[in-house]
């Protein structure tokens, strides 16, 4: 059966909103991050260096590039892997500078000072570290009711079920 001049006509008139609904779709898609978990031991293994620590301070200045970067201090208590002459200072690209001038990086890890955490860190092209795998290399240290104290990974951390911290 041939296409009549009519049928032609019906099926443009359906391309521009199916491309613009395709269009939306993809856009949203585009947004999001993707986490692809890894192991505990990988994670382990990629890292330079695992401390449990103190966050010091967490702020955000501009790098080299004049992009909003987060430098966290975190004072050690044990380092687990590597070592360290001091501090732990982190390099995370993102952030909002005071001017409100942003850049946002998706699974970039948030750091409180004054909490206490486990990072997995990497170095940084700045000769210092960042987090490694985003949030992934990020734990947050918390305390059970009978005061047993547990690592809670970044990604998951409104799941009180973490790894045991010693």
């Amino acid at each position: 059966m041939r296409a009549t001049p009519r049928m032609r006509k019906l099926r443009r008139g359906w391309v521009a909103p199916l491309a613009g609904l395709l269009a939306l779709v993809g856009a949203q898609a585009a947004r999001a991050t993707s986490v692809i978990p890894i192991t505990d031991r990988e994670i382990y293994r990629r890292a330079d260096v695992v401390v449990r620590g103190l966050v010091e301070t967490s702020e955000v200045t501009v790098d080299a590039h004049g992009r909003p970067e987060t430098l966290t201090v975190i004072a050690p208590l044990v380092v687990l892997k590597g070592s360290l002459s001091g501090s732990l200072v982190l390099h995370q690209l993102g952030g909002m500078l005071p001017d409100g001038r942003f850049l946002q990086i998706w699974g970039r890890p948030d750091y409180v000072p004054g909490r206490e955490v486990v990072v997995f860190a990497v170095h940084h092209e700045s000769g210092e570290f960042q987090t490694a795998e985003l949030l992934l290399g990020k734990f947050d240290v918390d305390e059970d009711a009978s005061g047993r104290r547990y690592a809670v990974p970044s990604l998951t951390s409104s799941d009180r079920s973490g790894i045991s911290v010693y």
